[in-house]
């Protein structure tokens, strides 16, 4: 007998009927009729006692509780706002971000004035008299030992660099944009991120909850054959088969189809059991792989708003619009921002060796007691003394054997930005026309699935459940097969689906969340596609 059950989707439900035309009458038929009778005269009762009361409810008793509401869910939006919020990829982005900023607040403040103070205390031996005549030697190193202090201030500013402050401050700048132009990429491919492992959570939930249907039938289907095989057993086989006639073969035994049919549903549910295992383990780590992403440890509890996989809202433009805002996207302009960062780098090492004009004021304090303040202008005295001054001045560290190895590097630097940039600017385009070509073809297969679920669906229904033996339906179990194979399918072009638009919106550098909203949405799918 040719097996019914595909090797690739073997789950399917079925139901049987005797090859009689009518059961055979049971004790469980007067049972449910019984029961039926029972509910209908408890469901009068029910109905009288409201009726006396006047219709008013009946109240609570003291001290229950009204029912908890549900837990608001978690949407995809919601998942990507905590994932930008929490993720460790994104915290570390924005670190290096801060990093640059501080630089450039550094290049900022190199066109202010410098300060430095500088005041020591020691001790220092007696001197008495003047440069002309003193009684004190200079080799009296502990003679008439006093306490001394001096203070000195220098406070420089730069009046003209020759471009070279001007140049840092433009590579800071630049380099800070790079780095938030960086952080909003990877903001994008985070949600990107988040949108695959939240559907794929909500992918495992729908063929569970499918393929659990099927399961259920599988049960009924089995106890409908060994109630059949029951009622078999209590027949006599010979006024079922007649005589057996001198050399022709016997016929079939009886309830031969319905032990097969058995045997078949059997399988079908072993195999049934294990594949449900699978997905069970499977959205399990799903669900840790979407809280690992939103920076929730494996035990936080995660509601999903959504239950059921749905197509995301979003209705493809054509290429050019998309060429169109990739060119104001992240990415290019991470790349060009890198580009002029690196430009002016080699501009600030090229300037390195030229002079810079400063205005100088400095003051000198110095007081020793134990020695003679000397008031000769001619004579120095470094211990007693105010000197305050105020100067221009010349600063200048000419390379008089080449360029630095610095600017060797730069210049190095800045060849290697640029060819990232001409890369980034081809590379770029072919992923974001491959993301939406990618796009284009899920949304067709989405309707491509959505239209054979309808029709395998169909057979099903047209076939019913009305068995004769597995021998003389194999039309029927293939269109069960057909609509197993033809629903999953359905949810994963669905699911497909989703990645591929998740994909074009980060291949474009466009942000998410507008799209997404607080709830999903339908496709703009071809007229008679649904889900």
């Amino acid at each position: 007998m040719r097996s019914f059950l595909p090797t690739s989707e073997p789950f399917f439900w079925v139901g049987f009927r005797s090859r009689h035309s009518q059961p055979l009458p049971s004790l469980a038929h007067h049972h449910r009729q019984a029961w039926a009778t029972a509910l209908w005269a408890v469901g009068l009762l029910l109905a009288a006692t409201a009726w006396a009361g006047g219709g008013k409810p009946i109240p609570e008793p003291a001290g229950s509780s009204q029912r908890p509401e549900r837990a608001h869910g978690m949407s995809r939006a919601d998942c990507i706002r905590m994932a930008w919020k929490r993720s460790p990829k994104i915290e570390e982005a924005l670190a290096e971000a801060a990093l640059v900023a501080a630089d450039l607040q550094r290049a900022k403040r190199a066109r202010l004035a410098t300060v430095e103070v500088r005041q020591i205390f020691g001790l220092i031996n007696e001197a008495k008299g003047d440069p002309s005549a003193s009684e004190d030697s200079v080799n009296d190193f502990l003679d008439g030992l006093g306490p001394f202090s001096r203070l000195e201030v220098d406070i420089i500013q730069p009046l003209w660099t020759f471009g070279r402050l001007a140049a840092g401050q433009r590579a800071a700048l630049h380099g800070l944009s790079a780095r938030n132009e960086g952080v909003k990429a990877l903001r994008g491919q985070v949600a990107k991120t988040v949108i695959d492992r939240y559907d794929s959570v909500l992918l495992t939930g729908e063929i569970l909850r499918f393929l659990s249907g099927i399961a259920r039938d599988l049960e009924r289907a089995e106890k409908k054959i060994r109630r059949r095989l029951d009622e078999l057993e209590q027949l006599d086989e010979a006024e079922l088969d007649g005589e057996v006639l001198e050399g022709v073969p016997p016929r079939r035994k009886l309830g031969e189809p319905e032990r097969r049919d058995l045997l078949s549903v059997e399988l079908a549910q072993s195999r049934l059991a294990r594949r449900l295992r699978e997905l069970e383990v499977g959205r399990t780590l799903a669900l840790d792989g979407l809280k690992m992403e939103l920076g929730l440890r494996g035990e936080t509890p995660l509601v999903l708003a959504e239950r059921r996989l749905k197509p995301m809202a979003h209705a493809l433009a054509p290429l050019e619009e998309y060429l169109a805002k990739l060119q104001e996207g992240s990415r290019l302009q991470q790349a060009r921002e890198g580009v002029r960062a690196r430009e002016a780098e080699l501009e600030v090492m090229e300037r390195e060796d030229w002079p810079v004009l400063f205005a100088g004021f400095f003051f000198r304090y110095g007081i020793a007691p134990n020695r003679d303040d000397q008031k000769n202008p001619f004579a120095f005295d470094p211990w007693n003394t105010i000197e305050p001054g105020l100067v221009l001045g010349l600063r200048w560290k000419p390379e008089l054997w080449g360029p630095f190895p610095a600017q060797a590097r730069g210049l190095a630097e800045l060849r290697k930005a640029r060819s990232q940039l001409r890369q980034a600017e081809m590379g770029l385009r072919i992923e974001l026309k491959k993301a939406w070509l990618e796009a284009v073809k899920a949304k067709a297969d989405l309707g491509s699935a959505a239209q054979g679920k309808r029709a395998a669906r169909g057979l099903v229904l047209l076939a019913g459940t009305d068995f004769l033996g597995s021998a003389r339906t194999e039309s029927h179990f293939r269109a069960l097969e057909a609509h197993v194979e033809e629903s999953l399918g359905y949810f994963r072009a669905v699911h497909a689906y989703n990645i591929a638009i998740a994909e074009l919106w980060r291949a474009a550098g466009e942000n998410p969340l507008p799209h997404l909203g607080d709830n999903p949405g339908r496709p703009g799918l071809e007229k008679g596609t649904s889900h």
